[in-house]
């Protein structure tokens, strides 16, 4: 079976989960062209997958283990802030909508921040459907579709966690998202480190 082939596949079992009114669900696929060969084209697939609304718009979270990895830690995460309504909104750093990936594990771990795309809100409350289109500052494409549920308790713990990068995605970066419920797993970090760019000439020689 082709990749093409993989992919479409998984695109038609979401699509029929979000039809079915399955519970939270988020596949998409990571193209990162400066990366070693194993690791230029990743399916990542998951149930963490949150939106929750505040006073600065919507913030949509979706986590993901590695491919490989049924149990293990979270690798990547995608955060996203957005105006309120369902619709479809453009993503940069000074667009109406802003976002970053993060690697947490791995050689090219680091933050990487959406420069250009888009994404597309739709559905009622409790759950929404995104689609989403965006490059990142280091070359990486990230493409996909999420059925969000709307929650705010982990939403909350990785702003804390990330308080520095999220704060960067706001129009007043002195405001921190705060929270009634830290933990000691939510510890506020200084800004992510951006991921290490893998030139194309070393990406062919691993």
């Amino acid at each position: 079976m082709t990749l093409h082939s993989v992919v479409a596949a998984r695109w038609c079992w979401l699509a029929l989960l979000l039809l079915a009114g399955c519970t939270r669900q988020a596949q998409v696929v990571l193209t990162q062209p400066f990366a070693p060969p194993s690791q230029r084209t990743i399916e990542l697939a998951g149930d963490e997958a949150y939106y929750d609304q505040g006073a600065d718009g919507s913030r949509i979270l979706m986590g993901f283990r590695l491919p490989s990895s049924k149990d293990g830690p979270r690798a990547f995460a995608v955060f996203l802030m957005v105006p309120d309504e369902p619709g479809s909104y453009s993503l940069g750093p000074t667009s109406e909508g802003r976002g970053f990936l993060v690697q947490e594990l791995g050689s090219l771990a680091g933050k990487a921040t959406f420069v250009r795309g888009e994404c597309r809100l739709s559905g009622g409350r409790r759950f929404r459907k995104l689609t989403l289109s965006a490059t990142c500052d280091d070359g990486a494409r990230i493409t996909g579709e999420a059925r969000l549920e709307q929650t705010g308790p982990e939403i909350r713990r990785f702003e804390r966690s990330y308080a520095a990068d999220v704060a960067s995605l706001r129009a007043d970066t002195s405001s921190e998202p705060g929270g009634e419920d830290a933990d000691a797993d939510a510890v506020r970090r200084a800004p992510m480190r951006p991921r290490p760019h893998v030139s194309q000439d070393d990406a062919d020689g691993l």
